[in-house]
């Protein structure tokens, strides 16, 4: 015997996956981009795809301290801004970046004599496990 859907249950988990998946979405590239800090690297292509380049000398100053980090607001300056879902934008309004650190694009692009060190931007690796989360949700809507 066929498996008989509740129309009305479907509809309200489909609202509620329109709340829910772009602050999910959203999340999971911050925790992404957070991630260069613990693997000195960007994942793009592959984890560990586009690794930091080193300090050229160390000091008493840097001894022993994470690249890209001196008091830990370039990190803390990676925020979800926006997670919505609207319509005029089917795929929802997600915003992630760096937010009140003028010097991030420097580090993240390279420039003003430093090396580029990039933490955020596109990724496949994060276009990938978007698309595992999109499908996990759709799924439990579906099969629920």
């Amino acid at each position: 015997m066929a498996k008989r859907w509740k129309i009305e249950e479907k509809i309200k988990a489909f609202d509620s996956l329109k709340k829910n998946l772009p602050k999910k979405v959203g999340n999971a590239a911050k925790n992404h981009f957070l991630m260069s800090w613990q693997k000195k690297s960007f994942s793009n292509e592959a984890i560990g795809s586009d690794p930091w380049v080193s300090r050229k000398k160390e000091t008493d100053k840097t001894r022993g301290r994470a690249l890209l980090v001196e008091r830990g607001h370039l990190r803390r300056s990676i925020q979800v801004k926006q997670a919505v879902w609207n319509k005029q934008n089917p795929k929802g309004l997600i915003r992630v970046g760096s937010y009140g650190v003028e010097y991030a694009k420097y580090h993240n692009r390279g420039g003003r004599h430093l090396p580029r060190r990039q933490f955020i931007g596109e990724s496949r690796v994060l276009s990938k496990r978007i698309n595992v989360i999109a499908q996990r949700e759709l799924r439990k809507i579906i099969n629920v």
